[in-house]
């Protein structure tokens, strides 16, 4: 049976922007909208009027992130849905595994679906009722937006079973546009804020802790390599052009690492 295992898992999964910049998304899964941009280059299209809210909205002046985000995010919401609908086309299909449609959806998500599929996950597919993601997401617009999508696929089609499908996101606060100030002061590090957020989901839980680091900011990799040499954890790894996922574990202090092809042959 896909996904026994003794305990349930808590997935922690780096989100880059994918969801919004794989070109190949917009021209195989279906049409856009026609008000909505056709060129497949999204991810400037968000980043510039981030940008211009800074520069040319509120220039001289301090400005919280929420303000400007609010502002963009009003611009935007029909186009995030547009991207959600293309890629819950993806997902229908039963052909997704084939690594010729890698970048037909999110990294974060066939990742995770094919690592599940190959077992790489100490256990199969995720599992409703027992097992839990936490997507990490950069403080920007179109991180926002990229963690958003990625957690109504997660929902939707990264879990078996019935019950209840818990994915929540957590904001790496310190990346963020020149010209953007909040009242707290500056963000605490990157290897403190993965430490907490770890310790916030995992740490009074016994559950198994499994890293994806397949996409999002690589400067999270260090403080995530230290979280799991420290516990002997799991960090997993798909880039597109590879068969398989590697996996990567720490025990008795070595680092473990297996990559082999994993050809799926199964249906969704």
């Amino acid at each position: 049976m896909s996904g026994q295992h003794t305990m349930g898992r808590i997935l922690f999964v780096t989100v880059g922007t994918s969801a919004i910049t794989n070109h190949e998304l917009w021209d195989t899964n279906g049409d856009l909208p026609p008000d909505l941009p056709q060129d497949g280059n999204w991810g400037e299209l968000i980043r510039g009027a981030e940008a211009a809210c800074v520069k040319d909205m509120f220039h001289n002046r301090k400005v919280e992130w929420k303000t400007v985000a609010k502002k963009v995010e009003a611009v935007f919401t029909p186009f995030e849905e547009a991207l959600t609908d293309l890629h819950r086309k993806f997902w229908g299909k039963t052909n997704h595994h084939k690594r010729e449609h890698r970048r037909r959806t999110t990294a974060e998500t066939i990742s995770t679906w094919l690592a599940g599929a190959a077992r790489r996950m100490d256990g199969g597919q995720l599992q409703a009722d027992e097992d839990k993601v936490v997507l990490v997401v950069s403080r920007t617009c179109i991180g926002q937006m990229a963690g958003r999508i990625n957690q109504a696929l997660f929902r939707e089609h990264l879990f078996e079973g019935e019950g209840e499908r818990k994915v929540v996101i957590e904001t790496v606060d310190d990346l963020r546009l020149e010209g953007i100030h909040e009242e707290a002061g500056e963000a605490a590090s990157l290897s403190e804020q993965m430490r907490r957020i770890f310790d916030g989901h995992a740490g009074s839980q016994c559950r198994t802790p499994i890293f994806n680091i397949t996409g999002g900011f690589k400067g999270l990799i260090p403080a995530i390599t230290v979280i799991c040499r420290e516990g002997g954890r799991t960090m997993l790894y798909l880039h597109e052009s590879m068969d398989g996922t590697v996996r990567l574990r720490f025990e008795n202090g070595k680092l473990q690492e297996e990559y082999e092809s994993c050809h799926v042959n199964v249906e969704h």
